[in-house]
């Protein structure tokens, strides 16, 4: 799944990259620069997700497939 940040497409790995920096206590304007990206945007980023990784949608293991149907 790719999110849009600064006008930006972010893949899997970049967003792993973010999120990881995150954790680890960079600045919002460190993380900006290392992506490319305006602070500003990337701060809306955490506040639209609380600052918390959402989990990528998916199906339910327990939900058969149309195959199993």
């Amino acid at each position: 799944m790719e999110v849009l940040v600064a006008g930006a497409v972010l893949t899997l790995e970049q967003q792993d990259d973010v999120w990881a920096q995150w954790r680890s206590g960079q600045s919002v304007r460190s993380i900006a620069r290392d992506i490319g990206a305006a602070p500003q945007h990337l701060r809306r980023y955490f506040a639209t997700t609380g600052g918390v990784r959402t989990r990528p949608a998916g199906r339910s293991p327990k939900q058969l497939s149309l195959r199993d149907r």
